[in-house]
């Protein structure tokens, strides 16, 4: 099963734009916020799962050292609910181990059913 393929997510930073608007931002404070944004994901399943998640968001598709020079960094966790905070935190360790010690690293999880076994994590380099 490719699991990379299978759980991509819905455009991210689409979601986030949303989030921005319900949180009161004007759209061009939030397209200023995300205009230098590198978005990239991974999903794993079995042991671990959120951290290799993780570390498969962090080497896929980010370019070069692009979570080591934000300044700050969105993790988007999405699992079914048989995730432990635990898992949670073993992926938010794994972004902020590759990111500068001053970033400020946000951490966020979603409840999503048909996830079961399988973790995906989405994380959002920001450079502004």
């Amino acid at each position: 099963m490719n699991l990379h393929s299978e759980f991509e997510p819905a455009d991210p930073l689409s979601a986030l734009r949303a989030e921005f608007r319900a949180a009161g931002w004007k759209t061009d404070d939030a397209e200023h916020f995300l205009s230098g944004a590198a978005v990239s994901w991974g999903a794993a399943a079995g042991l671990n799962r959120a951290a290799r998640a993780a570390r498969a968001a962090l080497t896929s598709l980010l370019p070069g050292d692009a979570v080591g020079r934000a300044r700050g960094i969105v993790v988007d966790v999405a699992s079914a609910a048989d995730l432990a905070e635990s898992e949670i935190n073993a992926a938010a360790d794994a972004v902020r181990q590759a990111a500068d010690p001053d970033a400020e690293v946000l951490v966020g999880w979603v409840r999503d059913e048909t996830m079961a076994g399988v973790v995906r994590v989405t994380v959002i380099a920001l450079n502004d």
